[in-house]
């Protein structure tokens, strides 16, 4: 019987907690690495709504049994800015213990506190917190020691990097496998005994994935009943941040030959990438680990045309846009689409401003923003002048997270008038909720999609023709596995089909029961199913229809 599918996800990391986990691992068994390895999970801490970097959201039997047809496969080079510790100290042998002991069920959850209890005297002296900050980030991202180790190493390049994880998400196409679990013999018989048997669909599935070229094969490989993957990257670093321009622009050429193509580039991410400035995305905690204000909330240089700017020349690279403002694929190479999730504000207005201009000579480019909550925030220039109140408390809106890297009433209208994409996050975080508030998810998740909706049909400057097609850009793009928490309701993939029923069911209640179809400018015809099935795929397949 052909698999069901019902849902696509614009943004999501489905191979990297496995290729994470082995990719330096000195024990590897190479015959299981690939994608359709599953590291084991601690069911009881999802159930718990804990942190989710000791679960997993969207491997390969959450996706297949998810009922997932299209996942947008991004690849990222872990930032060095998140692991600059060692330093003088020889951290090798916290890290390891770190390693080791993370592994085992019960007493090592003792022999951590005692650790970190013998850590804490030498937390003052820059030797002792970057020895500590090895071990945390050991512990909190549950990333093995070696692992770690080889980023901070000086043998760790972003570019060689990315060509690695493309080549293991490439590893197993089309080829028809089935989930198997691998990880240390202790971690592995933890799971069997405590949480194995608890969720059949959360570890065990078989199927094939088929990365896709064209639309033509997304369409193909969705009727033939396969999980499409559609290339994309997390990172203009990715590139290379300590090489010269040139290198860069060669390696952007070079990526636009690869076999399967990139669909877009999440332009900006936590650091600076030297090209565009990045919005401030981590919270007051995340500091004790990763200093981002450097670059942080900066535009593109090069004055108002925004055209002597090395970070605007790789975008026009990436679009294959000349000087001319026309679209040249036969000098540039394939299109590949710019996600504007992470670019400060101040480098988001100076890319539609490239948007407009190209879209005045008869190029539309369609903006995409993949994993996005709203900041009930009208414009750009008002995020842009608010980046200094961006604290944890989210003063400046009360239920939202107003910080620039969520979107406002401006950025909404150019996604809509390019026929764009607007991808809502599941992140507790970018959503709004607070560290230690329990606001139910599907409540949040509501209120920010409500605000998508609102900022098209009240704008002033989307046409009444333009308004109603914000429903054709509202999408899923959960970012699962990108170290995030999602909302608790919505842990894993495995929870979509409850995401949909939520969804239909608050459209149906919200707008339709209340007689605010007019209000809302539903388009003729459509019922809430209809609208709900848009938001969770339909809208992504048309998008791919028109782009890919």
């Amino acid at each position: 019987m052909k698999r069901a599918i019902q849902f696509a996800d614009l943004h999501c990391h489905p191979h990297s907690r496995a290729f994470n986990t082995f990719r330096n691992s000195r024990n590897r068994n190479t015959s299981k690495y690939n994608p359709w390895t599953i590291i084991p999970s601690n069911i009881a801490n999802q159930e718990k709504g804990k942190r989710a970097f000791s679960y997993s959201q969207c491997d390969m039997a959450r996706l297949i049994n998810g009922e997932v047809g299209i996942a947008f496969a991004s690849l990222y080079p872990f930032e060095k800015g998140f692991f600059r510790g060692g330093g003088k100290v020889d951290s090798k042998w916290i890290v390891e213990v770190a390693g080791i002991l993370q592994r085992i069920p019960i007493l090592g959850a003792v022999a951590m506190a005692y650790l970190r209890h013998k850590l804490r005297p030498v937390v003052s002296s820059e030797e002792g917190f970057l020895s500590a900050k090895d071990y945390l980030q050991n512990l909190l991202m549950k990333m093995p020691g070696e692992r770690i180790e080889f980023i901070q190493s000086p043998t760790y390049d972003y570019y060689n990097e990315l060509k690695e994880e493309y080549n293991f998400l490439v590893s197993a196409h089309n080829v028809s496998m089935e989930t198997t679990i691998e990880a240390p013999w202790l971690k592995k018989t933890s799971f069997n005994l405590f949480s194995g048997k608890k969720e059949d669909a959360s570890h065990k599935a078989k199927g094939t994935y088929f990365i896709a070229r064209n639309n033509t094969e997304v369409e193909q490989a969705i009727n033939d009943g396969k999980l499409v993957f559609i290339v994309t990257i997390e990172g203009m670093h990715s590139f290379g941040t300590d090489t010269a321009i040139t290198d860069i622009y060669k390696r952007i050429m070079e990526v636009k030959k690869w076999t399967f193509p990139v669909f877009f580039i999440t332009f900006s991410h936590h650091f600076n990438n030297y090209l565009c400035g990045h919005a401030h995305s981590l919270p007051g905690e995340g500091t004790l680990f990763a200093a981002q204000h450097d670059g942080m909330n900066a535009p593109f240089d090069g004055g108002p045309a925004y055209t002597n700017s090395k970070g605007m020349a790789a975008v026009r690279l990436l679009l294959s846009v000349g000087p001319d403002n026309v679209k040249n694929e036969t000098m540039y190479g394939r299109r590949i689409l710019i996600d504007v999730k992470h670019m400060a504000a101040s480098s988001r207005k100076g890319y539609y401003d490239l948007v407009n201009r190209c879209n005045a000579n008869g190029d539309n480019i369609p903006v995409i923003a993949s994993h996005v909550g709203y900041t009930g925030v009208k414009k750009i220039d008002d995020l842009i002048n608010n980046v200094d109140t961006e604290t944890d408390t989210y003063q400046a809106v009360s239920e939202l997270n107003p910080w620039n890297i969520n979107v406002c009433d401006e950025d909404i209208e150019i996604i809509v008038k390019t026929q764009g994409l607007l991808g809502l996050c599941f992140d507790q975080r970018v959503l709004g909720i607070r560290k230690k508030e329990n606001r139910p998810g599907k409540q949040i998740i509501w209120k920010n999609l409500l605000g998508f909706i609102h900022a098209a049909v009240h704008s002033t400057v989307l046409t009444q023709e333009e308004k109603p097609g914000i429903w054709k850009s509202l999408c899923i793009g959960t970012d699962f596995e990108g170290y995030i928490d999602p909302v608790n309701e919505y842990a894993t993939a495995l929870h979509f089909k409850q995401f949909k029923a939520d969804l239909r069911s608050a459209i149906q209640t919200e707008i339709f029961d209340r007689n605010l179809t007019a209000s809302y400018l539903i388009p003729n015809g459509k019922t809430a199913d209809d609208l709900a099935h848009d938001v969770c795929i339909g809208n992504v397949l048309d998008f791919l229809k028109r782009n890919f």
